[in-house]
């Protein structure tokens, strides 16, 4: 246990997180997807684990804000989209419930 009495961050402290990061993390996309186009569906409140950096065979339970939904990408306004993102708990943006730091999941930290 890191921290008994954790304080977890307020909803509007996330959805402020959130408005920011969101369109800087798929922004790379833009360049070659001048439509494209992120919905998020569901806002969870959960946990994950997480790496523990200096130690690799360990890891944290933490509590996380999760922003899952759907992106679709095309390669101008009225083609069809190029690439879809749609699977079920596709998480598009997870944010650390303590601090407010971004999670990559695909690292795992």
């Amino acid at each position: 246990m890191l921290q008994e009495d954790a304080q977890l961050l307020s909803f509007p402290q996330v959805m402020d997180i959130a408005a920011k990061l969101l369109p800087l993390k798929y922004a790379s996309y833009e360049r070659e997807y001048p439509d494209a186009r992120i919905a998020v569906s569901d806002i969870r409140l959960g946990y994950m684990r997480v790496l523990q950096r200096a130690h690799p065979r360990q890891f944290y339970l933490i509590p996380v804000w999760d922003f899952f939904g759907g992106a679709t990408f095309a390669r101008s306004k009225n083609a069809s989209p190029t690439v879809t993102w749609n699977e079920a708990y596709n998480s598009l943006l997870t944010i650390n419930a303590l601090d407010g730091t971004v999670i990559d999941r695909d690292y795992g930290y």
